[in-house]
C-alpha cells in the first residue's frame, strides 16, 4: 500500500495540518527506534514545555518528507537512532508576488542587514582595541594601523562570496574585502544613534576599545586571543545570518508562487524555509544576534521556533542594554529568572545552558542580580507587565 493512501498516514497528516492552536509545539519520534534514553528525553522536553500547547506524535521516519517535515542532517541522524525531535509548524505567508527586477527585500532581510551593519562597525572598533592592546616595546601600532588590521580582520569574517558563501576556490581579493567592510562600516556608523540610544559613533567605539583594555588588566593578555575569535565568530554570525534571511525570503516567495497553482513546496525551498542545512548556525551563536543585532532568529531559521521566546527575551534585553526601555511579563519573567539561576551553576553541558548563560550575561549588564530578581519575582507572582528602564550611567 502506497504511504499517501495508507489511514494512518492520512489521519496523522490531518492532525498536523490541523493543528489547534497552529503554534503548538509537536514532539515527532519514530516508535520503532525509541530507546530508553529516547524516552526520558521525551519526558523531559513535556516537563519544560508544560506550560504551552503541545503533542506527542509517533512519526516514522520515512513519512518526514511526505509530511513536509524538514529536518538538518545531524538531526535525522539522532532521530533514527531513537530520539526525538520538536517541531513547529511554519505559516505560509502572504508574499505578493513580485518582479524580478524588483529588489525590495522586506522587513526581515532590511533587519539582518542592519544587524550585520552595526555589528561590523562595532567589532572593528573593538578589534581596533585588540591590535592596540598587543602593543609592545617590539611591537607598536599607530590607532591608523590598528584600525586598518581590524578592517582587514573583520572584512575576511563578513565576506561572504558572490551571491552565497564562499568555496575552498573563491579567494577574494584584498580591495574586495575591504570594498565591502567599508560598506558596512559606513552604513553601521549611520544606524548607531537609531541603534544606541546614549551613545554617539565615536562614543560607542571608544567604550568598545576601554573594555578591551579593561578585560586586559582584569585577566591578563591572554584574553585578546579570545576576544578576537570572539569579534570574528559574531561577524561571521551575522553575515551567515544576512545571507539565510534572504534565502528564507526567497524560499517563501516560491512557497507562494506555487501556492498559487496548487503546487506543493519543493524539497529545497523547504530545506532552505527551515534552514534544515548541514551547517546551519547554532544556538547560543543566533542568541548573540538577537541580543545584539535587535533580529528574532527564529524568523530565518525556522529550526528553532521552539526558541523563540527566548530570542525575543535576548532582543528585549538587548534594547535595554542599549538605552531603551522595555516591557516584561510574567512567562518572560520566568524565563529570565530561571536563565540567571542556571548562570549561577556555572556548567555549560548543553546548547541550552548557553543560550541561558547569554540571556542571564546580557542581563546583568543592564542591572545587578538583587535588584533582578526582586522585579522578576514580583512580576511571576502578579502576572502584571512591568516597565523596566535603563539605569543610568
Amino acid at each position: 500500500m502506497n504511504d499517501n493512501t495508507d489511514p494512518k498516514f492520512t489521519e496523522l497528516k490531518a492532525r498536523l495540518e490541523r493543528l489547534d492552536p497552529p503554534t503548538t509545539a509537536v514532539i515527532i519520534h519514530d516508535q520503532r527506534f525509541t530507546t530508553e534514553p529516547g524516552r526520558s528525553e521525551i519526558e523531559a522536553i513535556q516537563a519544560m514545555l508544560s506550560d504551552r500547547p503541545l503533542q506527542t506524535l509517533d512519526v516514522p521516519v520515512e513519512w518526514l518528507g511526505r509530511l513536509y517535515i524538514f529536518v538538518p542532517p545531524d538531526k535525522l541522524v539522532r532521530y533514527r537512532n531513537g530520539f526525538p525531535i520538536v517541531i513547529r509548524g511554519v505559516e505560509r505567508e502572504d508574499v505578493a508576488i513580485r518582479q524580478k527586477h524588483d529588489r525590495h527585500d522586506g522587513d526581515l532581510v532590511k533587519a539582518a542587514k542592519h544587524a550585520l551593519e552595526i555589528e561590523t562597525f562595532r567589532l572593528t572598533g573593538r578589534q581596533a582595541g585588540v591590535e592596540l592592546a598587543r602593543n609592545t616595546r617590539s611591537r607598536t601600532l599607530t590607532p591608523g594601523e590598528a584600525e586598518h588590521r581590524a578592517t582587514l580582520t573583520v572584512g575576511v569574517a563578513a565576506y561572504r562570496g558572490e551571491g552565497g558563501p564562499k568555496f575552498l576556490g573563491d579567494v577574494p581579493t584584498f580591495d574586495r574585502i575591504m570594498r565591502l567592510v567599508q560598506g558596512l562600516i559606513d552604513r553601521g556608523r549611520r544606524l548607531v544613534k537609531a541603534f544606541f540610544a546614549t551613545l554617539a559613533p565615536k562614543d560607542l567605539i571608544a567604550g568598545e576599545k576601554a573594555d578591551v583594555m579593561a578585560r586586559m588588566q582584569e585577566h591578563g593578555t591572554e584574553i585578546l586571543h579570545h576576544i578576537e575569535e570572539d569579534n570574528i565568530a559574531r561577524v561571521r554570525g551575522v553575515a551567515w545570518n544576512r545571507e539565510r534571511a534572504g534565502q528564507s525570503v526567497k524560499a517563501m516567495g516560491h512557497w507562494a508562487e506555487r501556492a498559487t497553482c496548487d503546487q506543493p513546496i519543493t524539497g529545497l525551498s523547504g530545506k532552505r524555509l527551515t534552514n534544515a542545512v548541514e551547517e546551519r548556525m547554532t544556538g547560543p551563536a543566533l542568541m548573540k544576534i538577537a541580543i545584539a543585532g535587535d533580529l528574532q532568529p527564529a524568523d530565518v531559521h525556522k529550526n528553532l521556533l521552539i526558541e523563540q521566546d527566548r530570542f525575543e527575551l535576548g532582543r528585549l534585553i538587548g534594547q535595554l542594554s542599549r538605552g531603551r526601555s522595555i516591557e516584561i511579563d510574567s512567562h518572560q519573567a520566568k524565563i529570565l529568572r530561571y536563565a540567571i539561576i542556571k548562570r549561577g551553576f556555572g556548567c555549560l553541558e548543553t546548547q541550552s545552558d548557553a543560550m541561558n548563560f547569554l540571556l542571564a550575561d546580557a542581563a546583568l549588564t543592564c542591572r545587578d542580580m538583587a535588584a533582578w530578581m526582586q522585579t522578576l519575582d514580583r512580576i511571576a507572582s502578579t502576572g502584571v507587565i512591568e516597565k523596566i528602564q535603563p539605569q543610568a550611567g
